[in-house]
């Protein structure tokens, strides 16, 4: 698919938003700023929400989309220290054993 036919996706994307959510007090994102970033593609069929996830956090920390399929393996094993750290923040047990 060329840009032209993803941008047309995105601004009707967009107008969907703000008919769907305009009415719940969000701003109007047809004034948000539309910055295109190309996105690695995936090899396989089981790694798109890790791509996703991969994608986002480079987004939100401005780092350039640099990663690839062979990168995968460290988004997973991030994901379940983030999640079992997490876990134990959560528990109150790291400030138990801190307070001895």
């Amino acid at each position: 698919m060329d840009n032209d036919a993803n941008w047309e996706y995105t601004r009707h994307f967009v107008l969907f938003i703000n008919g769907c959510f305009s009415q719940l007090g969000w701003d109007d994102p047809t004034h948000w700023p539309t910055i295109p970033h190309a996105c690695p593609k995936q090899d396989n069929k089981d790694d798109c929400g890790v791509f996703v996830m991969a994608y986002a956090e480079h987004l939100v920390f401005g780092r350039p989309m640099q990663f690839t399929q062979n990168d995968m393996w460290f988004y997973r094993q991030k994901i379940v220290h983030d999640i079992y750290y997490k876990q134990w923040e959560n528990s109150g047990f790291l400030e138990s054993l801190t307070d001895d």
